[in-house]
């Protein structure tokens, strides 16, 4: 299996947990184009050579559902209203701008290390070990909706590489050893 298209004519579209579950062949997804597309948890999880997939509609990404996409460089993250924990875990994504979420979930982007621009518009939360581990990380927009940074969320990120981390005064709460290495 190394495509696969799904074609839905429906309002909304929900990709079952686990579904594709190391699917060590798959390289390309293309969803249907309909708004509000739910990915369940552990749905892509650990499909090592998974490069392409149209991600512009998902509106919910819930645990570990790319985690372990080693291949997966680019995802269009514009329509995500919720990225649970470890979903894009391990993967190699390269920049990552959210629009509309409120909350990064726990490891969410852990391991990304080649992870280099984050941009968080609208978001309040960051969540522990979000994106720990990602160690080119060179740019981060941290927005004034941001209250809280969770422990070790850029844990690992090798801050040498920060020109600059403008904290805004709506953060009442940083965790533990969150910007540490």
């Amino acid at each position: 299996l190394k495509k696969i298209t799904i074609i839905y004519s429906g309002s909304t579209y929900e990709i079952p947990g686990g579904a594709f579950y190391q699917c060590s062949a798959l390289e390309k997804v293309v969803l249907p184009d309909v708004e509000g597309i739910i990915i369940n948890s552990h749905a892509f999880y650990n499909c090592v050579k998974l490069s392409e997939i149209n991600t512009a509609n998902v509106a919910k990404f819930y645990s570990y559902s790319f985690m372990g996409c080693s291949s997966l460089k680019n995802v269009d993250l514009s329509s995500a209203t919720v990225i649970d924990g470890c979903v894009f875990k391990d993967c190699d994504l390269r920049e990552v701008h959210t629009y509309q979420l409120k909350r990064v979930g726990v490891n969410a982007f852990e391991n990304n290390v080649n992870l280099k621009k984050v941009t968080l518009e609208n978001c309040q939360t960051i969540g522990f070990d979000a994106f720990r581990g990602c160690k080119y990380l060179s740019k981060i927009t941290i927005p004034n909706t941001v209250i809280s940074i969770g422990e070790r969320a850029f844990y690992g990120c090798n801050n040498n590489r920060f020109i600059s981390v403008i904290i805004p005064n709506s953060v009442t709460r940083i965790g533990q050893w969150a910007f540490y290495g």
